[in-house]
């Protein structure tokens, strides 16, 4: 299936911003450089992969899914990102090896080899200390996460999920001053709600395509698109640290161009569609390079 690259454009510029921002940080903490504060972004990448899944789910029911079928899923949505993400690993965990070695100091065996177990499969989210390539908590609080996920897509009533799902999001993100905590277990938490969140807007998404709107009104839908597509842009840009804002254009943007409420038709380019693809090999790769 043809992706829209309305969305993989979104998804390269997304990860270089994250990738930036660490970068500068990693250079400057002060945080006088553009794109420092781009972490946000996260919650675009867990958005389009609920929304991806509540498709691939689609009509489907627990009747139709056995749990077997949910885990093979998963699983073959991760191994994909194995080929470039055990090399990785295995970079930094040289490194510190080689540094402590280096300085004289002892390492716990056993606790290197635990943590590098979980990290290769997947599972560091799991631990209440960091992963030592940090960024793998993305993945794997996505792979711990995505079979509630499915098995939510998988509720027969539509009706039910979005008032269920925006229920749910909707206390989260409201009584979240900071829901981007790095802490256990709050990674999980934060890749289910994002996740979900992407559920409840492809179902509603699905609703608003059956009804059939005037040129007036996907003009005005385009306008706002536009104006969602680019301010999480500019305020990384500035450095502003709005997450819910954010958050709101990230929902605005995504529900209007799924739910073609937009004069833009899909947007289909075999280099776009590339650079979208490239985004998470980067993304992995970028902390162990720095």
């Amino acid at each position: 299936m043809k992706k829209d690259c309305k969305i993989e454009l979104y998804r390269f510029i997304a990860a270089l911003f994250i990738i930036m921002g660490h970068y500068w940080n990693d250079l400057s903490p002060e945080k006088i450089w553009p794109f420092t504060v781009s972490y946000q972004f996260v919650e675009f990448f867990f958005i389009v992969t609920g929304y991806f899944t509540a498709r691939h789910f689609e009509g489907s029911t627990y009747i139709d899914e056995s749990l077997k079928s949910v885990l093979v899923y998963d699983f073959n949505k991760f191994k994909r990102f194995i080929p470039y993400t055990i090399p990785a690993i295995v970079c930094v965990y040289a490194g510190e090896v080689l540094e402590a070695y280096c300085n004289g100091q002892t390492i716990d065996r056993l606790i290197i080899i635990r943590d590098f177990l979980m990290e290769i499969s997947f599972l560091s989210a799991l631990k209440s200390d960091a992963a030592h390539i940090f960024i793998m908590w993305f993945l794997s609080a996505m792979f711990i996460t995505l079979p509630v996920i499915i098995a939510f897509t998988l509720i027969p009533n539509g009706r039910l999920k979005i008032v269920l799902g925006t229920v749910i999001v909707g206390i989260f993100y409201i009584i979240s001053d900071d829901y981007t905590s790095q802490h256990f277990p709050d990674q999980i938490i934060r890749a289910f709600m994002g996740m979900l969140l992407g559920v409840v807007i492809y179902y509603i998404g699905q609703m608003v395509k059956k009804y059939n709107v005037t040129k007036a009104v996907k003009s005005i839908g385009t306008l706002v698109f536009v104006v969602a597509y680019i301010y999480p842009l500019y305020f990384a840009y500035k450095n502003y640290f709005i997450l819910k804002e954010d958050l709101l254009c990230f929902i605005i943007w995504i529900t209007l161009v799924m739910s073609d409420m937009t004069l833009f038709k899909p947007w289909y380019n075999r280099l776009v569609e590339f650079l979208g693809s490239f985004s998470m090999p980067i993304f992995i790769w970028h902390l162990p390079v720095i």
